[in-house]
């Protein structure tokens, strides 16, 4: 195959399925359908998956984002809770190395940092794209309470990228004075990168490969 049948514009799409799930009395969360505790966090939950663009990479390609958006239709709840005041932070994130989520820290968000922003151990260029919400309780009932978002925003560099997996994550961080025993309801999500695939130059490649490397390295 010629990298000419690679190049072109794309679509990439991935889905996140819905969550449903109550803490324990240890505070932890039995996940379904890929999502898991956050290490060492007893009120937090993420999904991890990946965009797969090691062909583009094996053909010396660069993957240029013409689109990056999440797919967000449904609303998010709490229910069986004995505290009433309930918020979360949720933050959706591309990028172009695996993140470690223990290092994806509440602190940050509630010092009004997200990851590649100063205060936090990304770097810029690693973030393609990002998007946080703060949500607060607005509407309750008996048995459900309807979490909507209060402020939010987008941030990311929109790169253009050679790596071979760009990951894709959802963090749930829940706000509650009493967790345990209580349930969580996430809806079922959907990542959009459309990208234009090119063949560059020889040096603009090779100087975007050892940037890359070097990120890695003061990382490491």
């Amino acid at each position: 195959m010629s990298d000419k049948s690679l190049e072109g514009p794309r679509l990439l799409t991935k889905n996140v399925p819905a969550f449903y799930k109550s803490f324990d009395a240890e505070g932890a969360i039995e996940g379904e359908g890929g999502w898991k505790m956050v290490p060492n966090a007893s009120n937090a939950v993420y999904f991890e998956d990946y965009f797969d663009t090691a062909g583009y990479q094996l053909d010396d390609l660069t993957l240029s984002p013409t689109l990056m958006r999440l797919q967000d239709p449904d609303y998010y709840t709490t229910s069986g809770f004995a505290q009433p005041d309930v918020a979360a932070h949720v933050l959706d994130i591309i990028s172009q190395e695996r993140l470690d989520p223990e290092q994806v820290r509440l602190d940050w968000l509630g010092q009004s940092n997200v990851p590649s922003m100063s205060e936090t151990e990304y770097m810029p260029d690693q973030i393609l794209y990002g998007r946080y919400r703060f949500k607060t309780q607005t509407t309750s009932t008996t048995f459900t309470t309807i979490l909507t978002t209060l402020l939010g925003g987008d941030f990311g560099s929109g790169s253009p990228t050679s790596a071979n997996k760009l990951w894709i994550y959802r963090f749930y961080f829940y706000i509650s004075a009493t967790p345990s025993g209580q349930f969580i309801s996430i809806p079922a999500t959907r990542f959009i990168l459309g990208a234009q695939i090119t063949k560059e130059s020889d040096l603009i490649y090779l100087m975007r490969q050892r940037r890359s490397y070097e990120q890695q390295k003061r990382r490491d």
